[in-house]
């Protein structure tokens, strides 16, 4: 399954980190971080925004 069709199935969606996001930080790797990944919820910080983050998003959030 392509990181598109994940995305749309599990209402993800994907957006570069930003000055804000980097001084609201609380660790080195949310600083580090170069996208975030949203459920609509919850934002969660990820280093390359891959597929494997998507589902371990999903995963944590059953």
């Amino acid at each position: 399954m392509k990181k598109s069709e994940y995305m749309n199935k599990h209402g993800l969606t994907l957006r570069k980190v930003t000055a804000e996001d980097r001084e609201a930080a609380k660790t080195d790797y949310q600083r580090t971080a170069d996208y975030i990944i949203s459920n609509g919820k919850e934002e969660f910080f990820s280093r390359n925004g891959s597929l494997k983050d998507m589902k371990d998003i999903v995963k944590w959030n059953c």
